[in-house]
């Protein structure tokens, strides 16, 4: 078995998956951890309805969407900052609660989203946003032709990560990934994996995509330093204490920030044969 970003070694792990309770596997060469034995579909579709929606479903308040519409624009910014969608056709696969459709109402000409959890859809479509019910990974195939394609938070979920992106390269000109940036040395990340298959570093991501044949436009890290954000002792607490408490936001009001250690990994890459 080899690493799905750069094809390098592995490594057995001291944390376990969620799914199969195996030890996860790091590589050598890009520290991207991944899953020994990926869960079938059906075992997906069952944590999704029994474990992820329900533990979702807990957290909506109007503080979370706050924070959510925060982050949403601090998207929509980088990626205005590097692509022109004006007049453009947008999707946003697993577009949650909308967030990011409500940020571009305005900048383009179409968009629409893509998500599996009805009590997202029903917001949404409360909201007057352009859902669609999508069931299973495979389906991201059929999307209408667009300038931008938007993965935030959906890529390490995936089962078949490959399969997908290249999916995307007839369909679209860009895509635009947002994922979780992950640190081996921090055992509270790997606690409550959240139905992650994949866990990515900025380097992981870059040979992935590169390996897929994208141009990269940009990539990096953003949002609070990631050992601020996850440690759990004194030291850290009581900066975390401290940040929050002077940003009043959960995310120390970092969403813009770049950062070499943040929490999120932000790429915007280029259909190369769109040249």
């Amino acid at each position: 078995m080899k690493c799905i970003c750069c094809e390098g070694s592995l490594r057995r792990l001291s944390y376990k998956d969620q799914f199969k309770h195996n030890y996860l596997l790091e590589c050598l060469d890009c520290q991207h951890i991944q899953l020994e034995q990926i869960p079938s579909q059906e075992e997906i579709v069952k944590y999704y309805e029994q474990s992820y929606t329900s533990d979702r479903g807990k957290h909506l308040s109007e503080a979370y969407f706050t924070i959510m519409n925060k982050r949403a624009n601090a998207q929509l910014s980088l990626i205005r900052d590097y692509i022109d969608i004006e007049g453009s056709t947008i999707v946003d696969l697993g577009c949650g609660f909308g967030n990011f459709l409500s940020a571009i109402k305005g900048y383009c000409n179409k968009s629409y989203g893509l998500e599996y959890d009805d009590l997202a859809i029903k917001h949404c479509k409360q909201q007057e946003l352009d859902v669609r019910k999508i069931h299973d990974e495979s389906e991201i195939a059929n999307i209408d032709p667009c300038k931008l394609v938007v993965l935030s938070h959906v890529l390490e979920h995936l089962r078949s990560i490959d399969t997908t992106l290249e999916s995307l390269k007839s369909s679209s000109e860009y895509v635009f990934i947002e994922i979780p940036s992950y640190n081996r040395s921090i055992a509270e990340q790997y606690v409550d994996q959240e139905g992650h298959l994949n866990f990515f570093t900025k380097k992981s991501a870059s040979m992935l995509f590169d390996k897929l044949g994208f141009e990269i436009i940009h990539l990096d890290s953003y949002g609070p330093n990631i050992k601020l954000f996850w440690k759990e002792n004194w030291f850290f607490n009581i900066i975390k204490r401290q940040f929050r408490s002077a940003s009043k936001d959960f995310f120390m009001n970092k969403y813009h920030s770049k950062s070499n250690n943040g929490i999120w990994i932000r790429s915007i890459l280029k259909v190369k044969s769109n040249h």
